[in-house]
């Protein structure tokens, strides 16, 4: 699932142009809030600056952020 999410997550950066910008914050309803830090921390493996990936459960916005 994380690496499913991550492989999104990829894709849409590079779909909106957001490859060379100096950070990264995404959301998508219907991720799994379980394995957010883990895509996050992915991304920051990947892109080397402080990301924000959020998704929504139960009504609210779910965050996770690394640098």
């Amino acid at each position: 699932m994380d690496q499913k999410t991550t492989k999104e997550v990829l894709e849409l950066i590079k779909t909106k142009g957001e490859e060379r910008l100096y950070r990264t914050i995404v959301f998508k309803p219907g991720w799994n809030k379980g394995i957010l830090g883990i895509v996050a921390s992915r991304l920051i493996e990947i892109y080397h600056r402080p990301t924000v990936v959020f998704t929504e459960s139960q009504g609210k916005l779910v965050v996770q952020r690394d640098q």
